[in-house]
């Protein structure tokens, strides 16, 4: 087997990974597109167009490309082959000032355009990719009689789209999703108002339009469930009565585990080419402390530390956040480094709730 190249274990689910294409034309979310990465083929599902007024038009997407042949140029060449239309390409060449060692598109490009989530704030304030993945794109949806033309775009964090990697499971028809919400965003219920209760907006931005921190309009280009604020509303006040308010701390924890089972039909999403009227039964797993969980623990003394919430007084050894870490700068040293005690604890609780959620699925 070549080195470049990764097997799979036998029976491992088929992955798929998302990142975002940024148009670096506009700050508007329709000039983000979502790719999947897999194990055989790459792209962008549904064909954009980007309208320009002084210039050419843009396309995206439109299809996949064998994964390996992704971030090349070309194409050079088309030829038919049993029914389907090849596209001969060529890997990217290194230009005079590239300081990067440009090789096949690979594992660590997946991995690396995957995580980038500083790369959006860089490509809107217009210092573009600032060295996070840079790709070459080819649209497969220009027009008859137009060439394939690959260019090169910023590849960033699928969360600067879509964050819980659910939009290619509905597009595919799968009938059964679990997802889960490894929020830094606690679970806080607001039994007058669900629609103000303190909740993921990754998760609410499925069901009705969001604030969009770039722009004054709403963010919709995620809503993609029948009766968005009726079935919200029912997720949230489901979640409600998991929880119970934790006297020392004013937190929100679930009595057990913090898992809803839904049964929802998508409407049409252009966007990611998701077809109105499938049927999906969803189990949201919400990261959330546990009482039932913290009960179980032989350290008592680390039970007692978690409930304590008071980050500028005492000394809670890194555990103020728990389960909630931020993704950047949660201990001082390490952007995203996390200590072992950090580690563990939320290892462990994560695959507490996780086999509870999954154990009638």
């Amino acid at each position: 087997m070549i080195p470049d190249f990764h097997q799979i274990r036998e029976g491992a689910p088929y992955l798929i990974l998302g990142a975002t294409l940024l148009n670096e034309d506009g700050l508007a979310s329709d000039k983000k597109y979502h790719v999947e990465y897999t194990p055989y083929y790459s792209g962008v599902r549904v064909g954009h167009l980007d309208e320009d007024v002084f210039s050419s038009d843009d396309y995206f997407g439109g299809g996949y490309i064998t994964s390996v042949g992704y971030d090349c140029m070309g194409p050079y060449r088309k030829r038919e082959f049993s029914g389907r239309e090849q596209l001969l390409v060529k890997q990217a060449p290194v230009l005079s000032l590239d300081i990067t060692n440009e090789k096949a598109f690979s594992l660590c490009d997946i991995i690396a355009s995957t995580g980038a989530a500083p790369q959006e704030i860089t490509s809107n304030i217009g210092l573009g990719a600032l060295g996070f993945p840079e790709f070459n794109h080819l649209p497969l949806n220009v027009k008859e009689g137009d060439n394939y033309v690959s260019e090169e775009y910023p590849h960033s964090d699928g969360g600067h789209l879509e964050n819980l990697g659910i939009m290619p499971l509905l597009a595919r028809k799968v009938s059964k999703i679990v997802v889960f919400i490894n929020t830094k965003k606690p679970f806080s219920p607001n039994k007058k108002k669900p629609l103000d209760s303190g909740v993921n907006k990754s998760l609410k931005a499925l069901f009705i339009p969001i604030d969009n921190f770039w722009k004054k309009e709403d963010f919709s280009t995620n809503v993609v469930f029948e009766s968005g604020k009726e079935e919200l509303i029912k997720l949230i006040e489901h979640f409600r009565t998991l929880v119970k308010e934790e006297t020392s701390s004013e937190e929100y924890i679930a009595k057990t585990a913090l898992f809803v089972k839904t049964n929802l039909v998508t409407i049409e999403n252009k966007h990611y080419g998701i077809e109105a009227g499938h049927e999906v039964e969803i189990t949201w797993v919400y990261n959330c402390r546990s009482s039932a969980w913290e009960r179980k623990l032989k350290d008592k003394d680390l039970a007692k530390l978690i409930a304590k919430k008071k980050r500028l007084i005492g000394n809670q050894k890194g555990l103020e956040d728990f389960p909630h870490y931020g993704t950047f700068f949660e201990n001082i040293r390490g952007v995203v480094e996390l200590s072992k005690v950090q580690t563990n604890l939320l290892t462990n609780l994560s695959y507490w709730v996780a086999k509870k959620a999954l154990k009638d699925i």
